[in-house]
C-alpha cells in the first residue's frame, strides 16, 4: 500500500474507506441509479483523494494521475455543479 499511496501519514482505514465510497458509487452507476447529494460530494471527495495521493510526483511535484485525469476531473465537477443547483430547483422551500 505504501508505494501505491507513498503518503506515510496515510492510515490504511482512511485510504480504504475512500475507495470503498467509489465502489459504492460505481454499482449505482453500473445498476443506473441516481448519485447525487452527499453521496455525489462524497464521490467527488474520494476522487480527489485518489488523484492527490496515488503513486508518485512528477518533477514539477504533481501526481502523474491529477495530470492525466485534470480535464475530465475539471469536467466532471463543473457537470456536477449543474446538477446539484438543478436538484436544489426541485427541493420545496421551507416554511418559517
Amino acid at each position: 500500500m505504501k508505494s501505491t499511496f507513498p503518503n506515510k501519514t496515510l492510515s490504511r482505514a482512511h485510504v480504504a474507506s475512500r475507495l470503498e465510497v467509489l465502489y459504492q458509487n460505481r454499482n449505482r452507476v453500473a445498476h443506473h441509479e441516481p448519485v447525487h447529494g452527499r453521496r455525489l460530494r462524497d464521490g467527488l471527495d474520494a476522487i480527489d483523494f485518489v488523484v492527490n495521493e496515488f503513486g508518485e510526483t512528477n518533477a514539477a511535484g504533481k501526481r502523474y494521475l491529477a495530470s492525466l485525469v485534470e480535464s475530465d476531473l475539471q469536467r466532471l465537477k463543473a457537470d456536477a455543479r449543474i446538477l446539484q443547483a438543478a436538484m436544489a430547483g426541485f427541493r420545496k422551500p421551507t416554511c418559517r
